[in-house]
Parts: structure tokens; C-alpha cells; sequence
């Protein structure tokens, strides 16, 4: 035999309450949307983070390899992009991504 649970209203009506309403059903989906939001946002400042991280090291590798190039020159004049690429300067991982070869 099934267990009820009888409550008393507000308007002193008794009830028989069964299962969960559609009140609870819709907070508890509220809470889940909440945490998959916050956990999407939290994702994507972790992945911009990295990609910065990256973006950074390879800035850093070219601004060596160009010093290095040029250093016994008082400037950078004639440096191209052909010139940069056959001599080195760039990440094999931003050569991959730029579809450089």
C-alpha cells in the first residue's frame, strides 16, 4: 500500500500530496541552467586564457629570432615575412595555424 501524505491548505482544505510540483520542477531547473552557465563562462575565460598564454610565447619567440637576425644591424630594415620564414623566426605551432610552410 501506497503512503500519502495529507497537509493542510491555507483555506483549510485537506490534500493529498503525491510526487513534486511543477513549482519545484521549474526552480530545479533554474538551478541547473544557473550551474551549466556559470560552468560554460568558467570554460571559456580558461580557454581564452590559454590562448593568450600561447599567443604571448610566440610573440616572445619572433622578438628573439628577429634580435637574433638582425644583430649586427642598426635596424630592421628589408625584414618581410619571406625573410622571417625561411630563416626560422616563427613558432612551428603559428606556422601550422597560419598555414604557413
Amino acid at each position: 500500500m501506497e503512503a500519502t501524505q495529507i497537509t493542510k491548505t491555507p483555506r483549510g482544505v485537506f490534500k493529498n500530496q503525491r510526487g513534486i510540483s511543477l513549482i519545484e520542477v521549474l526552480l530545479s531547473m533554474v538551478i541547473i541552467a544557473t550551474i551549466i552557465g556559470g560552468a560554460i563562462s568558467l570554460f571559456g575565460k580558461a580557454n581564452d586564457s590559454a590562448q593568450l598564454q600561447t599567443e604571448t610565447k610566440n610573440l616572445t619567440a619572433i622578438r628573439g629570432g628577429v634580435k637574433q637576425l638582425y644583430s649586427t644591424s642598426p635596424s630592421y630594415a628589408g625584414l618581410t615575412t619571406a625573410i622571417a620564414t625561411n630563416s626560422g623566426i616563427f613558432p612551428e605551432t603559428m606556422k601550422r595555424t597560419a598555414g604557413i610552410k
